[in-house]
């Protein structure tokens, strides 16, 4: 098991992030320095490739330009990937990937100010069992509680933000590789559908034969 070990340095100060959690020198709490969230791993389609989306990466003060260099391994093959950016944009480095393991090392600066993150990630392989396919999608129909659409899809999906009264919002996946399906539940009853969840469905009325 790889791990990291803190280090406080005189001159550029140093921030390091220990088993997935960022660490931040005492020296450095009034300094500029960098905020580097975790990267995220997407499931596969079933005999595709998944992905894994870089971490974000900010200054603290929000105005500071950040700089950073992630390094991708893929655990089973040793073979790695790199990519160096200025800037908070991190949304063109998600590389598509196979099902397996991977070590996500990154290093980011901030006006002299560096932290460091690493962290183990997962691609997993959807299965039909776990997705939600459009003929399942059919048979749902206003009225029914959570557990039985879970019946239907042939699991519970999970469920997003808080609660808008008595509202609930529960997603479930796709095979589509970043895909979600999207059920709205008023009164822990199945109220509207959406195939695709988040948009684009509801302005074409997503949730007509309900």
């Amino acid at each position: 098991m790889r791990t990291k070990l803190g280090a406080l340095l005189t001159g550029p100060t140093l921030v390091l992030a220990l088993a997935g959690s960022l660490l931040v020198a005492p020296s450095a709490s009034a300094a500029v320095h960098p905020t580097i969230d975790r990267a995220r791993a997407y499931a596969a389609p079933q005999g595709g490739k998944g992905g894994i989306l870089a971490p974000y990466v900010t200054c603290s003060d929000y105005s500071t330009q950040p700089s950073a260099t992630w390094v991708l391994t893929d655990l089973g093959t040793g073979a790695s990937r790199r990519w160096h950016w200025a800037g908070a944009d991190h949304r063109t480095r998600f590389p598509r990937v196979d099902p397996g393991r991977y070590w996500s090392t990154i290093r980011a600066a901030c006006a002299g100010t560096f932290a460091e993150r690493a962290q183990t990630l997962v691609v997993t392989e959807k299965t039909a069992r776990r997705t939600v396919s459009q003929a399942e999608f059919a048979r749902i129909h206003r009225g029914m509680t959570a557990r039985q659409v879970a019946a239907v899809i042939g699991y519970p999906g999970y469920r997003v933000g808080g609660t808008a009264g008595h509202r609930m919002y529960r997603l479930y996946d796709r095979m589509a590789f970043t895909q979600t399906a999207e059920v709205v539940f008023w009164f822990g009853r199945v109220e509207q559908k959406y195939w695709v969840s988040g948009g684009g469905d509801r302005s074409r009325g997503a949730g007509r034969g309900l």
